[in-house]
């Protein structure tokens, strides 16, 4: 290995499509490289060698690697094609797993068969991700090195996948055995598989959904993702419906907190998009749906999302353009298009990071108040009227109605996940005596919702409310915020309860329940109206309804202006 002392850093050569491909598919035209993988025991150094095949050919056979890069520093080096070239720690510990003893394994990996350094190419080749990943013999789907946990929690889960869905006592017996869990630490060995980092990338949700096969690899355990489907769906199902359960069944299973909701979100993802009738999901809901998932370039919060929604052709990957540049062309795109103002649900006025964005562009790159997928309201505020809006560099003109103004009195800003019922109620008393009214529709609605904060009430409960003006409530409650309640199941610290005792503080005044407006402010107007609003909130905003758009918004006045321009805030 001494004529490794004569190596030169590693150089690309250009992808060049194959123009003389004229058979269907079409993407046999595409030149992708992959790395043939060298034969090694796990401590040898990694050797690849690097080559170009055409997609959806006979020599395109490879497997494509879904991983997590991690720690953004390459500081480990491999050998390609007898150069030099580094990786990331995450990297270096995936291909010493994947590694063949014996023969070669052909590989896609983002990291090395993409020039990360030309931005063009990178932009061509983003736009094939979907192609790359749906074309691949399989895709390999690495959650990291293995723990003192995970073989117990890969275990288990290989266990549970193997039951029948359908039967709840057959999966309540399984749960109930001392042989499959015999302690908490078997929930923790669990939770230690859904914790990992690769469940928060945005790029998954495509990987997943584009395979026509995938396994799961986690240390030395893998599983088959059709079987850790299975999974998935049982334990969401534990988690966020109890009540199909024996209630006596299930008290005194106390679970830790598991984040399933990333998980069901790439499970059901892949089943819409691979469904006879595709997925006819919009950008603006993608996008607000996996609203908290995480990548390290801020655009990729819309290019690993781009190929799952409606076709939208004025949108490419492109990363000579800055992120501000991007996330304001989404807003034009979706605006201008069949979303309407729905893109507005995502807005983060007092959360932004980026510097230069208008108040109406939402800042994908801005940390999420939460792990949960958010979800775009289903309540059409102005249905029946459309958008008419106007874009003039920075300044966005649409029409609309005011309808009320915040009050100078009182503000309650929730700033923990978990709220005490009796908190709320205070705060409607707090009015008492001052020179706001609080309606008797607000108090109702404070009512119904704090016992719609209680999963039984919310899901067995709601079709019973004979009372129209309830009914009303508990539908609009359900419409615009059905995203919090998700958000908030995911917590950890909710689940301090057993499912049964949740279902048993339905009502109580003097117990913590889920608080779907974690990160937002509830705030009183000057006509007496409730509202759950935004982080940053003022006395003085306006709340007004925008024609095309699902719910009301909130707008802050620019001082010592004269026309009529505003900040929004975000939706009400």
């Amino acid at each position: 290995m001494n004529d490794l002392l004569d190596y030169v850093p590693m150089g690309y050569q250009s992808l060049v499509d194959d123009l003389t491909v004229t058979q269907p598919p079409i993407v046999g035209r595409w030149v992708i490289r992959v790395i043939e993988l060298q034969p090694g025991a796990h401590d040898e150094p990694i050797i690849c060698k690097l080559e170009h095949v055409a997609l959806g050919t006979l020599n395109g056979h490879y497997e494509a690697l879904s991983y997590v890069w991690g720690e953004p520093k390459k500081d480990i080096q491999i050998t390609v094609n007898k150069q030099h070239f580094h990786v990331t720690k995450n990297l270096d510990s995936a291909l010493r797993r994947l590694r063949y003893k014996q023969s070669e394994r052909r590989l896609w990996v983002d990291a090395i068969c993409i020039n990360q350094e030309d931005l063009q190419e990178r932009s061509v080749q983003v736009q094939r991700m979907w192609a790359i990943y749906g074309l691949a013999s399989r895709v390999v789907i690495d959650l990291g090195e293995e723990t003192v946990h995970s073989r117990m929690g890969m275990n288990l889960v290989k266990n549970m996948a193997a039951l029948d869905v359908s039967d709840k006592e057959n999966v309540l017996e399984f749960l109930q055995s001392s042989a499959n869990f015999p302690h908490r630490s078997s929930w923790r060995a669990v939770r230690d598989i859904f914790d990992r980092p690769w469940w928060r990338r945005v790029w998954i949700v495509q990987e997943v959904a584009m395979a026509t096969d995938a396994i799961v690899l986690c240390g030395r355990s893998d599983l088959k993702w059709e079987l850790f489907e299975n999974a998935i769906v049982i334990l969401t199902d534990l988690y966020f419906h109890p009540e199909n359960y024996p209630r006596d069944a299930i008290v005194g299973l106390h679970f830790p907190g598991l984040h399933l909701a990333a998980p069901y979100s790439i499970y059901t993802a892949r089943r819409q998009h691979r469904s006879a009738e595709g997925m006819e999901t919009t950008l603006a809901a993608l996008m607000i749906h996996f609203r908290s998932a995480e990548t390290s370039d801020p655009r990729d919060h819309l290019y690993g999302l781009l190929r799952l929604s409606r076709p939208t052709e004025s949108i490419r990957p492109d990363y000579l353009q800055t992120p501000q540049e991007v996330y304001i062309e989404i807003v034009r795109t979706s605006v201008t298009g069949q979303d309407g103002l729905a893109i507005f649900s995502a807005l983060t006025y007092s959360r932004n990071s980026l510097k230069n964005l208008p108040s109406w562009c939402p800042d994908w790159s801005a940390p999420s108040p939460n792990n949960f997928p958010f979800f775009m309201p289903d309540f059409r505020c102005t249905s029946n009227r459309s958008v008419n809006a106007n874009f003039d560099a920075a300044t966005l003109t649409l029409h609309g109605i005011k309808l009320e103004v915040l009050d100078t009195v009182q503000m309650y800003r929730v700033e923990t996940p978990l709220v005490p019922v009796e908190d709320l109620i205070s705060f409607i008393q707090s009015f008492s005596g001052s020179h706001t009214r609080i309606t008797s529709e607000a108090k109702a609605f404070v009512r119904i919702a704090c016992a719609l904060f209680s999963r039984k009430r919310f899901f067995e409960e709601f079709d019973k409310l004979t009372n129209v003006s309830e009914r009303r409530i508990a539908r609009l409650y359900r419409s615009w915020l059905m995203r919090r309640i998700l958000e908030s199941g995911s917590n950890p610290l909710i689940h301090q309860f057993s499912a049964g005792e949740l279902a048993d503080n339905v009502g109580t005044e003097h117990s913590l329940v889920a608080n779907i407006s974690y990160g937002r402010t509830i705030f009183a107007t000057k006509n007496g109206e409730l509202g759950i609003g935004p982080l940053g909130v003022e006395p003085d905003d306006i709340v007004v309804a925008l024609f095309g758009g699902r719910t009301p918004f909130v707008l802050r006045p620019i001082k010592n202006d004269r026309d009529c321009t505003y900040h929004i805030i975000g939706d009400w």
